[in-house]
């Protein structure tokens, strides 16, 4: 409703190009939160608006960076805006390998291409060792 107020009123006006084509037309933020557990936008589209999103966090004992979620507009989607925030939170963890902890169904074939590819080297599923310190971690803390 108030992006509808916006445009009319003239405030909110869409950049020349009708949509966002390039990866050139894309920025993206710093990354947001600690080395530890950080946030990284993309930002661009015809306002200028935030069309893609991850969420990562390191975990000392491993070489790896646990991607929780990696959000795209789907109107900006097969533009390789997601593989870019892929690579820029592997440039801030420092870490070597990205392993997603949840997949959602419409985002296999995603992972297994970029697994297949090899562009960014991606392991797929936890280790046991892993999954014990994320149960560890997420343990009720008694007060």
């Amino acid at each position: 409703m108030f992006v509808k107020m916006l445009r009319r009123s003239g405030l909110l006006r869409p950049r020349e190009e009708t949509h966002c084509s390039r990866e050139a037309d894309v920025s993206y933020s710093e990354p947001i939160g600690s080395c530890d557990l950080f946030i990284i936008k993309g930002c661009g589209g015809r306002y200028g608006g935030e069309i893609g999103r991850i969420v990562a966090e390191t975990f000392a004992p491993t070489d790896c960076c646990y991607v929780m979620d990696v959000l795209v507009d789907p109107q900006h989607r097969k533009r390789g805006i997601a593989t870019k925030l892929l690579t820029r939170a592997l440039q801030h963890s420092g870490r070597a390998t990205l392993v997603p902890v949840s997949i959602e169904r419409d985002a296999i074939a995603f992972w297994s291409r970029l697994a297949i590819k090899g562009e960014l080297q991606v392991r797929l599923g936890l280790m046991h060792n892993e999954v014990q310190a994320l149960r560890y971690a997420m343990r009720p803390i008694k007060l």
